[in-house]
């Protein structure tokens, strides 16, 4: 995609659509927090982080790309892996407070760096009988909601350890909870889960 104020070429997750009162505008995460500095009259300067390798526990690895974007106050900073030019498997997200400067930047950061190593670090789902996942024996699991984009389907697509699992999947491996009670607490992005 296009920036259409620095004209340079950016992924999308690192992109914002403004919409404005003559149309909409594709803005680089830099462009659109600079905008939004000069609205606010915030003292702002933007840092792009560049890609990281995690590696989980099972030894395989995991490629982020960030993006950070102001928004008044807060800072949000997301990281989505990326699995050649797709964004697949795990997300995370941060918010916090824009008034430090730079600073504020880094340690926030630092947070969604520790972010992800704990959530590579626990395991909700293994490989089981059958060829199919299963639901570990701690009987939690946690992951983000997202679609498939392939597919007519308007079933969710649910993400756990940075698989995608298919709804009917999903379901399945519920099935051998049957007569269990279950809580699901849905949660932002940017809260830990």
């Amino acid at each position: 995609m296009i920036c259409e104020q620095c004209i340079c070429e950016v992924k999308p997750f690192d992109g914002v659509y403004l919409t404005l009162e003559d149309g909409s505008t594709f803005l680089c995460s830099k462009c659109y927090n600079q905008r939004v500095a000069e609205y606010g009259d915030i003292d702002y300067t933007h840092v792009s982080f560049e890609p990281e390798i995690f590696t989980d526990p099972d030894g395989q690895d995991h490629t982020f790309h960030f993006s950070t974007h102001l928004f008044g106050d807060c800072i949000s900073m997301n990281a989505m892996e990326m699995r050649g030019n797709n964004i697949e498997g795990y997300k995370f997200g941060i918010i916090g407070p824009s008034d430090e400067g730079v600073g504020s930047l880094f340690s926030l950061f630092g947070h969604l760096i520790a972010r992800i190593n704990r959530g590579l670090s626990r395991k909700h789902i293994t490989f089981g009988e059958r060829g199919r996942y299963q639901i570990t024996d701690a009987g939690v699991v946690r992951g983000h909601i997202t679609c498939d984009s392939d597919s007519s389907s308007e079933m969710p697509v649910v993400v756990i350890d940075g698989q995608n699992i298919s709804w009917n999947d999903f379901g399945e491996m519920v099935m051998t909870y049957e007569g269990f009670n279950f809580r699901m607490d849905l949660v932002d992005r940017t809260e830990e889960a």
